[in-house]
């Protein structure tokens, strides 16, 4: 039953701090405010915004090593990419999807199927 309390816990923290936090602190801020150095009304203001926010998200994991920093800026553009070009750059689709992907490795986790690395 203890398992069951860990992945739960793991799961409230994954979504409160990855999926809220990571996303209105990358996308809904960072982004934002990077698009406002350039044109805020002109799209590739956003598309240079988004690819210097990936950066940095990919290097805010850089605990992950190098492949980990690959993936993270891949995934930073990809849910950047939700956020712009979403109507209204609407920030639930990158929430929603990266509380997901986290929570699937989670499950991964807790059903035996990956391990973590130290």
């Amino acid at each position: 039953m203890h398992e069951w309390k860990s992945a739960l816990r793991n799961l409230a923290i994954v979504w409160l701090f990855a999926g809220f936090g990571e996303e209105i602190g990358y996308r809904g801020y960072l982004l934002t405010r990077a698009a406002d150095l350039g044109q805020p009304d002109q799209t590739w203001a956003y598309i240079l915004a988004m690819l210097y926010v990936a950066l940095l998200f990919g290097f805010g994991h850089f605990y992950k090593g190098p492949a980990g920093v690959m993936d993270s800026t891949y995934s930073g553009l990809v849910l950047g990419q939700r956020s712009i070009f979403f109507p209204g750059r609407n920030l639930w689709a990158p929430i929603l999807a990266h509380g997901l992907v986290d929570t699937v490795v989670v499950v991964a986790i807790f059903m035996g199927w990956a391990t973590l690395k130290p």
